[in-house]
């Protein structure tokens, strides 16, 4: 990306911690400048990193919301994707773990001269969506002017469109490919989506788009579509108008989702990007395998066993600037292909206190990564100036807690005897190293469990053959030195 505001936010507040105008230059590299002095920053990366570590030094432990703005005519040209691409991986390796937004101006029509490279513009939102990119939402700004881009509408964007990030989580992947329907007519938004007459579409779940404000043709299009596609799943969208109440209550009638509201075409196309990248390797429906579209109101059954959420927690303190870089790094490498809307909490500076109040706000936490610093038989240490703490200190966090910890993986030094008392304490399946820690192996471990875990099931034995694989798959890795090592109780 040549042209954009990097602009960090405090979640669940318009404060602005800091707005940078960020460009790639000729040569490559990635220049920022802040916006408020117009100074020049030489290490801005390790600036994200730390201003997270500071905030929770000083006892405040809010996470923070990093949001994009292309400025000038980015969006129109898009010069370099690649950079726009290392520019997004960069943030993801600096920050935490903090969610990434992008946010276009209104000002900026979606016009057939902006379309007509279209295959550059999908290449731009793709390469958002698989940088981990939580969401793409339009708000008012000038983009020739940066002083008008304003912090509190940037939350309130954030805020109105978290009901479709939460019903992207709660979709169970479909196995069939999701499109968008409108009504039949020539224009800007069948140009970029390729849509087509509701009656022409087969074998896909459909996303229905709605783009009149009348509350009576709101009901009239989503019920007429709903009785025609029964078999399919769907959603529904309006676009540049909220959905009615008379929607709202229809769609609960019908046993839809919720409807919801997208304020542009980019907006939607993004969305059904996120859609399609979940799909399933389900078989396809026949006489003999059938899905059932439409819910009972009020279910019988419990839902299925917790999918994976994850705790990441690092030990080193505020002076460890070098080991916070890395542990940021390696936070943003294990986390690289896991789906964005995987709940996810980040503690660094953890201590033994810290960690019994995140245990108590989030008991449903059933994967613990923790990286820090270990000696032999010296347990594992907190953030602080005099660290060391045994493990049964950190034991007694999640046992007044009660947690089911499915897999703890400890990223220290001489950690294998931590995992083997956190195995005999009941946790599904710790894992530890016998000797120094390379981060890199470490960091490679990791990563594959966890994306493992999210494909096979949060299950012991495929906890188990993970590791296995892994070991004989990362061919030319030196494990003399560091070796993994797994326990489990095998009567649990």
């Amino acid at each position: 990306m040549h042209n954009c505001a990097l602009i960090a936010l405090p979640a669940k507040s318009d404060e602005r911690l800091f707005a940078w105008s960020v460009k790639a230059t000729d040569a490559g590299r990635i220049e920022v400048t802040d916006i408020a002095t117009g100074r020049r920053l030489d290490d801005p990366w390790t600036r994200v990193c730390m201003e997270r570590v500071y905030r929770v030094a000083d006892g405040n432990r809010t996470a923070v919301e990093l949001v994009l703005c292309p400025i000038g005519d980015e969006l129109v040209r898009r010069r370099d994707i690649d950079a726009f691409g290392n520019l997004l991986s960069t943030l993801r390796q600096s920050a935490w773990g903090a969610r990434l937004f992008i946010a276009l101006s209104t000002r900026i029509q979606l016009t057939q001269e902006l379309l007509q490279s279209k295959a550059t513009l999908e290449l731009w939102l793709d390469t958002a969506r698989r940088a981990r990119v939580a969401d793409l939402f339009h708000i008012d700004y000038d983009p020739w002017e940066l002083s008008s881009i304003s912090p509190s509408r940037l939350w309130e964007a954030i805020c109105s469109t978290e009901p479709r990030r939460e019903l992207l989580a709660s979709l169970f992947p479909s196995s069939r490919p999701w499109c968008c329907v409108q009504r039949a007519k020539p224009g800007v938004i069948a140009t970029l989506f390729g849509m087509t007459s509701a009656r022409t579409l087969s074998g896909s779940d459909l996303v229905l788009v709605v783009d009149e404000a009348d509350p009576d043709f709101q009901c009239h299009y989503v019920e007429t579509n709903a009785a025609r596609f029964r078999e399919h799943q769907l959603i529904v969208v309006t676009l540049s108008a909220p959905p009615s109440q008379e929607l709202i209550f229809l769609c609960r009638e019908q046993r839809l989702l919720p409807p919801i509201s997208m304020n542009g075409e980019l907006e939607l196309y993004f969305f059904l990007l996120r859609l399609n990248s979940t799909r399933a390797e389900l078989p396809a429906p026949t006489r003999r395998i059938a899905p059932v579209q439409r819910p009972a109101p009020h279910p019988v059954f419990l839902p299925p066993i917790s999918s994976p959420t994850v705790l990441f927690t690092s030990a080193f303190d505020e002076s460890e600037r070098d080991d916070c870089v890395a542990a940021a790094g390696d936070l943003g490498l294990i986390f690289a292909n896991v789906p964005v809307d995987l709940p996810l909490h980040v503690e660094p500076l953890i201590t033994l206190s810290r960690l019994a109040t995140v245990l108590d706000e989030n008991p449903e936490l059933n994967i613990w990564i923790h990286s820090g610093h270990g000696e032999p038989y010296g347990g594992l240490r907190e953030a602080g100036v005099d660290g060391s703490a045994r493990v049964r200190q950190w034991l007694h966090c999640f046992g007044s807690q009660k947690i089911r910890l499915e897999l703890a993986v400890f990223l220290t030094c001489y950690s294998a005897p931590v995992a083997r008392q956190f195995a005999r304490a009941g946790a599904g399946v710790a894992v530890g190293f016998e000797g120094k820690v390379n981060t890199d192996t470490a960091r490679l471990v990791a990563a594959g469990l966890l994306t493992g875990v999210i494909q096979g099931g949060l299950r012991r034995d495929v906890i188990l053959h993970c590791l296995v694989r892994g070991m004989d798959r990362f061919e030319g890795i030196d494990w003399s030195q560091s070796k993994p090592k797994a326990y489990y109780l095998p009567r649990r």
